[in-house]
């Protein structure tokens, strides 16, 4: 990651090291990867992650069992910056709208794939549930704005 200090190509090669190893024991595996998203706390790091998403969206055009799911711009504002509501208090980790967002781009990518494997043996889409992917987004949505409602509430907003 590049926060912990790794550059572009350390993290490409990690990505492929992941790909050889997810593949090697179930070779049918559909893998996708979502952008570095840019962040208001490591905003100093954006050119090094967008230039980690270019390799990775390269490197995944090249096997069609990849895919990648770049969140970058949608998570800008007009003038090139971290949109501040995606964010909480950190400026590192998503609100609820940030987790709304990425639901948004990511069912329309995942749900399909779902379908065409559901389709399919049980073996092919083995490992593969993007409804709990979904589910699991959504649950966090929620359960950010339950705590932020109860957080309002006992403040007495």
């Amino acid at each position: 990651d590049i926060a912990a200090g790794k550059s572009p190509e350390q993290v490409l090669a990690d990505a492929k090291s992941l790909v050889v190893a997810v593949h090697a024991e179930l070779p049918r595996t559909r893998i996708v990867f979502i952008s570095i998203t840019p962040s208001i706390q490591r905003w100093q790091l954006f050119d090094k992650q967008r230039e980690a998403n270019q390799f990775l969206a390269d490197f995944t055009k090249q096997d069609p069992r990849l895919g990648f799911v770049d969140m970058t711009d949608a998570m800008l504002d007009a003038d090139g910056k971290p949109r501040p509501e995606l964010f909480v208090k950190d400026g590192l980790h998503l609100s609820a709208e940030g987790y709304a967002l990425w639901v948004g781009l990511l069912r329309p990518v995942l749900e399909p794939q779902q379908r065409g494997l559901q389709k399919r043996s049980h073996s092919c889409a083995e490992g593969f549930d993007a409804s709990a992917i979904i589910r699991y987004l959504d649950e966090q949505t929620l359960r950010f704005n339950q705590r932020n409602t109860m957080k309002a509430v006992s403040c007495g907003q």
